[in-house]
This record gives C-alpha cells, sequence and structure tokens, in this order.
C-alpha cells in the first residue's frame, strides 16, 4: 500500500482521505484533535473535505530515495 499523506500514531497509521462532506466526526484522530491545543488536520494542511481513516497496525515501513 503505498500512503502519500498519513500519520504513524502509536504503532497505527492514519492516512488523509478526501470525502464529499465536512465530517469530523468520522476521523480516527478526533479524539487526539480534541485533547489538544491544536488541530492536526491543520498541521497537514487539510482541505474542508478531508479527514483521517484508521489503515491499520504498521508492520514494515519502506522508504523510496529520491536521487
Amino acid at each position: 500500500m503505498e500512503v502519500k499523506n498519513g500519520i504513524i500514531i502509536y504503532g497505527v497509521l492514519h492516512e488523509l482521505v478526501e470525502t464529499k462532506r465536512n465530517d469530523c466526526s468520522k476521523c480516527s484522530l478526533r479524539n487526539e484533535c480534541y485533547s489538544s491545543d491544536y488541530l492536526i488536520c491543520d498541521m497537514f494542511g487539510a482541505g474542508k473535505y478531508e479527514y483521517f481513516v484508521n489503515r491499520g497496525k504498521v508492520t514494515d515501513i519502506k522508504i523510496d530515495k529520491e536521487e
């Protein structure tokens, strides 16, 4: 699986996806946002119709290097 916009928190991958409506209640990181002074979506520059989806536990990370 290739992920362009994602964050790993506590070993779980959360990917930023585009949706058709603005609904923070479906975001997998909403509890993290509610317990902090900032919004994670703002840090990623997410649009009005984007939120994070839980993609599961990370077991192997492969990084392609640009030359």
